[in-house]
């Protein structure tokens, strides 16, 4: 079993004082938010009072998609900012949470999350939901990307959208635990988490964990494909 580290869920004290930045995509560039309208910022109050953040992204009006690990016990709201254009003043609850029901929080197998939230999202052309990938050919996706927020401690919301382009590897550890992976020195950090693997415009991943590997890192996505029935079905019923 690989040993995948959390990408940690960053925590943001209240008390901080200076913009300090983080939540950075590693190796990547400032990309218009127009072009990911889809995008969303994910806000969480634990039981201290702190605030974690994480990523995320529409898959439909009343759906976000984000990782599971971004969902933890000691958790008490959400909230859910989009539309960063318009300075996140666009924002709702969490009505329902559908962790999936075999993810493992040891190897971060199918670290996958559905938030249902309690207003849907508006329908303008700066926020639009994103398409899953449905099946995968046998060859893994190309054309694919990883993007999440840049973050400004002091305010403890985004500053800008980062994007990176990345190649997917073959991996038997990836494979075995229902995710995609890619190698080198660009790729997702702290506070990237639940973001989406975006192949030819589709949604194929959800940006999960990282580890050394060979000198350098291996950036895990949770495959969507391989839970898509698990998916539809909860769509389906809500």
């Amino acid at each position: 079993m690989s040993t995948f580290c959390n990408l940690a869920v960053l925590m943001l004290l209240l008390t901080f004082e200076s913009p300090v930045y983080a939540g950075k995509i590693i190796g990547g560039k400032e990309v218009d938010p127009h072009k990911r309208p889809y995008m969303v910022f994910l806000r969480i109050r634990n039981a201290q009072n702190n605030l974690e953040l994480c990523g995320g992204f529409l898959i439909r009006e009343d759906f976000v998609m984000t990782a599971a690990h971004c969902k933890r016990n000691d958790h008490k709201s959400y909230e859910v900012f989009y539309g960063f254009d318009k300075k996140f003043e666009n924002h709702t609850k969490v009505e329902k949470y559908f962790p999936h029901h075999r993810y493992n929080n040891t190897d971060f197998t199918n670290d996958i999350m559905l938030l249902k939230l309690c207003h849907n999202t508006s329908s303008d052309h700066h926020i639009k939901h994103i398409e899953l990938a449905q099946e995968e050919n046998g060859s893994l996706p190309n054309s694919c990307s990883v993007c999440g927020w840049e973050l400004d401690r002091s305010a403890g919301m985004p500053s800008k959208l980062m994007e990176v382009n990345i190649t997917l590897v073959k991996n038997q550890n990836c494979t075995r635990e229902h995710a995609y992976c890619s190698e080198g020195s660009t790729g997702t950090c702290g506070g990237d988490s639940g973001g989406p693997l975006v192949c030819n415009g589709r949604a194929y991943g959800v940006v999960s964990a990282s580890q050394p590997f060979n000198g350098s890192t291996l950036y895990k996505y949770t495959n969507i494909p391989d839970t898509i029935d698990w998916i539809n079905n909860i769509l389906k019923d809500n």
